[in-house]
């Protein structure tokens, strides 16, 4: 005996149909003769990167070799975890250490 589903309007008939006329394309049929998508680096907006500069690229621990333009002292950050709030606060502590030396120079 065959089951009846009561709550059939009868307008799935035709969407199913429509289905099985289209061909469906796994990934790799569908991306075959595109270009694999470039990474494009994102643009640094923090003001700390005035007074730093990126090294290299990442490592393969995931840290970033950074230097300090004012002291050249070195940071390895992984920059997508931890951000700029390091170097920012390093920033200021070199800026007034910066300061005080020319001061006791004059």
């Amino acid at each position: 005996m065959e089951a009846i589903d009561l709550n059939d309007d009868g307008q799935n008939d035709v969407m199913d149909e429509d289905i099985e006329d289209h061909e469906v394309l796994d990934d790799s049929e569908a991306n075959r003769g595109t270009q694999p998508r470039q990474v494009q680096s994102r643009r640094r907006v923090s003001r700390c990167w005035r007074k730093f500069t990126i090294l290299g690229g990442r490592l393969s621990d995931g840290t970033t070799k950074i230097r300090c333009n004012l002291c050249r002292r070195f940071y390895f950050l992984n920059l997508r975890r931890n951000g700029t709030s390091t170097l920012t606060r390093h920033m200021k502590a070199a800026n007034k250490r910066r300061q005080s030396h020319k001061a006791g120079t004059k």
